[in-house]
């Protein structure tokens, strides 16, 4: 199920300098979603926050991709349990997405920064969640190493499993 954006345009008060944008968003469904027209020249980086977020079976991980490149993707993540071990878990030199966190049947939620990724030049993703355990917590840092302009993203699940959730897209304003 693909999803569009709105852009909606909001005022920003006098004497703020920046604001996150409200530009579009939808749930997800099936074991991939994508959404469309969500990045333009009107931003250079954007906030993806990702609520509700569940896979139907078993502990699939998240995936994204950019657009419809699955070639030159870089990742690495790291973990912490409930007594704030932090551990290295997973990583790639040349992947075809990023690997955002592990997911479950209990609802976690997602916070990502994607940085340039209309601009024709390599795009960062730093990702922050809650594991599926409800007591680990991921950061992901990676990105696409190409000089691509994306326009879109998707968000699947690594196996068979239904993704579900609320996911919102805003841009930083540039002024």
């Amino acid at each position: 199920m693909a999803y569009t954006s709105s852009q909606v345009v909001q005022a920003v008060p006098t004497g703020i300098n920046s604001a996150l944008v409200y530009i579009g968003g939808g749930s997800l469904s099936g074991t991939s979603t994508t959404f469309p027209s969500m990045f333009s020249a009107t931003y250079n980086n954007y906030l993806v926050k990702i609520n509700s977020l569940a896979g139907s079976t078993g502990t699939p991980v998240l995936l994204l991709t950019l657009g419809s490149a699955t070639t030159a993707y870089v990742y690495s993540q790291s973990f912490a349990n409930a007594t704030a071990t932090w551990a290295f878990s997973a990583g790639s030199a040349s992947a075809s997405s990023i690997e955002l966190n592990q997911l479950g049947t209990v609802i976690s939620s997602t916070s990502m920064e994607i940085m340039s990724p209309f601009l024709a030049e390599k795009t960062t993703v730093l990702s922050k969640g809650l594991n599926y355990t409800g007591s680990q917590w991921n950061e992901t840092v990676g990105g696409h190493t190409g000089s691509t302009q994306f326009t879109a993203f998707t968000l699947a699940s690594s196996t068979a499993a239904t993704l579900s959730g609320t996911v919102t897209v805003y841009g930083y304003t540039l002024s």
